[in-house]
């Protein structure tokens, strides 16, 4: 069998423009046609999952959602059935992240496959809604180790004057560093979280911005 396999959910979103197209041991399913749209012209293997808005009051319709993943999950379990371990990289809180997490998850304990996760928890001023849906997520989920990224905090650390489009732009690199450092410290830690948050996200500052600036610059100039 196949190590790890790294697989992108739900809206996937900021942080499409960050995975690597060379690492064939990846995989993202998405909602959002746009974000399909860029994992094709990027050669970038993906599932496009129709799910209609199934609000009511307010609410997510979790059991509906499932429902419609069921009638994808013969082609989800030929993805992932080949890995040892699957690495979960989503943003919490948003109704298709959020349910995804919670059935992979489950489909990887049925399939006695190890999980593990990556996810970003919403800002504060998006509202109890998309915090209580992330926490419910995380509660549901039966991953082993997560490394949580807290916008909320991210955002103390960021200039006053950055828009939030900025900010989500420096989000789509510290997913993509937090990715690369449970690859190099894949080992089945509950400390793993805590390592990660030590090491790389305590250490987002001003010179670490200027840094990923830089780079995103080089990028856009065609230098790297």
């Amino acid at each position: 069998m196949k190590r790890m396999l790294k697989l992108y959910l739900g809206g996937t979103g900021y942080y499409v423009s960050t995975i690597d197209s060379s690492n064939s041991d990846m995989y993202v399913l998405t909602r959002i046609d746009y974000d399909y749209q860029q994992c094709l012209l990027k050669n970038i293997p993906c599932m496009y999952l129709y799910v209609p808005f199934n609000g009511l009051d307010g609410e997510y319709n979790w059991q509906l959602r499932f429902k419609e993943y069921k009638t994808k999950e013969k082609e989800i379990i030929d993805i992932i059935k080949e890995y040892k371990k699957v690495l979960l990289i989503c943003g919490l809180g948003g109704d298709s992240g959020s349910s995804l997490y919670v059935y992979i998850s489950t489909l990887c304990k049925k399939l006695n496959i190890e999980c593990d996760s990556v996810v970003t928890l919403p800002f504060d001023f998006e509202g109890y809604k998309r915090t209580y849906y992330a926490i419910k997520a995380l509660n549901m989920g039966t991953v082993n180790n997560v490394i949580p990224i807290d916008l909320t905090y991210l955002k103390s650390k960021f200039p006053k004057k950055m828009s939030i489009l900025d900010m989500f732009k420096y989000i789509d690199y510290l997913i993509y560093e937090c990715v690369k450092f449970y690859e190099e410290n894949d080992v089945n830690s509950k400390e793993l979280g805590v390592n990660c948050y030590s090491k790389i996200i305590n250490n987002v500052d001003e010179s670490w911005i200027k840094q990923i600036h830089k780079n995103m610059m080089e990028v856009k100039n065609g230098i790297i």
